[in-house]
């Protein structure tokens, strides 16, 4: 892009551009009005938005029907049952996989880092507080 060295391009490439920016903010402006009239847009379509209000406490009504028939049906005497024989069938099909497995290394040094840290804290709280009277 070279330089103008004409005051009479350079204005008119200016007027351009702010004509472009002008009708850029004017469209943004509009779409900024249309986002944020929602009371208008109440007023004018109140029957969807009741539609939209009736829908969504359906379905949220649907999804908690749906979880509490579901754990009613898993507390049920039958399915708890077949729940167990399925878990003692893998437990003979797979019985290396019954016995929990050795901590890892880093398991290990977490358990450890925690342990230390939750002891000094206790310690500190109780070399802290007020002596019992």
């Amino acid at each position: 892009m070279k330089p103008e060295t004409n005051p009479d391009q350079l204005s008119e490439r200016t007027a351009e551009s702010r004509a472009r920016l002008d009708a850029l903010v004017s469209e943004i402006d509009h779409r900024r009005h249309l986002v944020t009239r929602a009371r208008t847009a109440v007023r004018e379509r109140p029957a969807w938005f009741v539609g939209g209000g009736v829908a969504l406490l359906a379905l949220a009504g649907g999804v908690v029907l749906l979880v509490v028939k579901r754990h009613r049906s898993r507390q049920r005497l039958s399915a708890r049952g077949r729940r167990l024989r399925q878990a003692v069938s893998r437990m003979i099909d797979k019985p290396d996989r019954v016995a929990a497995q050795d901590p890892s290394m880093p398991g290990k040094l977490m358990t450890a880092a925690a342990t230390t840290l939750v002891t000094a804290l206790i310690k500190r709280a109780v070399t802290r507080s007020p002596k019992p009277v």
